[in-house]
């Protein structure tokens, strides 16, 4: 092997071993939002840096009429939003869940705003109507019930 060809292979070992010790770019700061619905059950929201919503987690009872005993759903906000900004957010969403037999149609609607920068309430509207071979045998709601949902900072910076 010649000098030349021994320098280009020096240098590109030298770019490979940098690069394999370079420090990673930090991920963006996102903000936990945690608290609990009027009926007591959990909810979790995520913001961005600039405090707007892009995704959460919600649980809640509900009533499925006489025929039924209540039943505790949870339903998922996953990107984009229908609309987030930093002082409020609000989305409406169908999720459907099967197998051979049975369905499960699961229809929310929420919205929420800031209450102060740590901070996060609102209320939501939530329908699960079950299907089995096709009909319909049970519809579940949750209307108007509300949550709430903090930020604590100091947890947050515990946990990066």
């Amino acid at each position: 092997m010649n000098s030349a060809a021994r320098t280009a292979l020096a240098a590109a070992a030298t770019v490979i071993a940098c690069s394999a010790t370079a420090v990673p770019a930090q991920a963006a700061k996102q903000d936990v939002y945690r608290g609990n619905t009027d009926d007591g059950r959990k909810v979790k929201f995520v913001a961005d840096a600039d405090g707007a919503v892009i995704r959460g987690a919600v649980t809640t009872m509900t009533n499925c009429g006489q025929r039924f005993d209540p039943f505790r759903a949870r339903f998922d906000l996953d990107r984009p939003l229908d609309r987030s900004r930093r002082a409020s957010f609000a989305d409406e969403g169908s999720i459907v869940e099967q197998d051979d037999r049975f369905s499960a149609r699961y229809r929310y609607d929420i919205e929420g705003e800031r209450k102060g920068p740590h901070a996060l309430s609102g209320s939501f509207d939530l329908e699960v109507v079950f299907r089995k071979d096709g009909d319909e045998y049970a519809t579940c709601t949750a209307e108007e019930v509300g949550f709430e949902a903090r930020n604590d900072d100091r947890e947050a910076e515990a946990q990066r």
